[in-house]
């Protein structure tokens, strides 16, 4: 499984930001394993774990996110 995360600054960006992301992900038949977003103190963190390494790079790419690797208890920022 791999897991990008995408910060999204402003919280009046998100319902834009998300659908952005759908058709995105549609076009390309992309079906992530899991999409959620937490509320953060300054923004709005996206997490979306894919089962193919490439599908999530892409993502992260045309997002401007992260890929997150899991260490030793934590998460590792791929940048």
């Amino acid at each position: 499984m791999t897991r990008v995360q995408v910060r999204i600054v402003d919280d009046n960006d998100l319902g834009d930001v998300l659908a952005k992301m759908r058709e995105w992900l549609d076009r390309r038949r992309y079906q992530p394993a899991t999409f959620r977003y937490t509320f953060a103190a300054r923004s709005i963190l996206c997490t979306i774990d894919f089962g193919r390494e490439a599908e999530a790079a892409e993502l992260a790419r045309a997002f401007d996110g992260r890929i997150v690797v899991p260490t030793a208890g934590a998460l590792a920022t791929i940048p």
